[in-house]
């Protein structure tokens, strides 16, 4: 099992510029990516090979491989 994540945190205004990165089309791929996993990391989530880890629950499957594929 792996360890626990301590959530990132980012303000409102932080938030909403990752939003607008990932929703603009002339935004590059790699930092579309890596936006959504910024903010994937900020709800308390995390990267594994296996897939999502929630901090209250493993979910299997998972957002951020969502993410990253």
């Amino acid at each position: 099992m792996a360890r626990p994540v301590n959530p990132l945190i980012i303000d409102a205004a932080q938030h909403q510029e990752l939003e607008q990165m990932i929703k603009r089309p002339t935004t590059p791929q790699r930092e579309v990516k890596r936006a959504r996993i910024v903010l994937l990391r900020a709800e308390g989530k995390s990267q594994e090979p296996g897939g999502c880890s929630d901090r209250s629950e493993s979910s299997g499957g998972g957002e951020v491989g969502k993410a990253i594929s």
